[in-house]
């Protein structure tokens, strides 16, 4: 009989680890395939690229950055300055 902390090992066989070998080929075989389809579909690896903003134009860049900060630390002073909800009123908001 066992006792309570005995701990039983479950090996599998050679076969079926070989069926999951193979497969798990298979499937990323396809998903290769199909990404190789869309890129040289696309002739590029992403079919919209985005402009680089830091390539071009640094003072739109640097701009853009300074007016997401304010926003960032607006919306925080904000967040500080309301009032801390109570369980009374979720209880009257229900």
């Amino acid at each position: 009989m066992r006792s309570e902390g005995d701990s039983v090992v479950v090996k599998a066989d050679s076969g079926h680890n070989l069926w999951f070998e193979r497969r798990r080929a298979e499937v990323n075989r396809l998903r290769a395939g199909r990404l190789g389809a869309v890129a040289a579909g696309s002739g590029i690896a992403n079919p919209r690229p985005q402009p680089s903003n830091a390539a071009g134009d640094r003072a739109a860049l640097m701009a853009d950055i300074a007016a997401r900060r304010r926003h960032a630390q607006l919306v925080a002073r904000h967040a500080l300055d309301a009032p801390v909800p109570t369980a009374a009123a979720y209880r009257l908001a229900s």
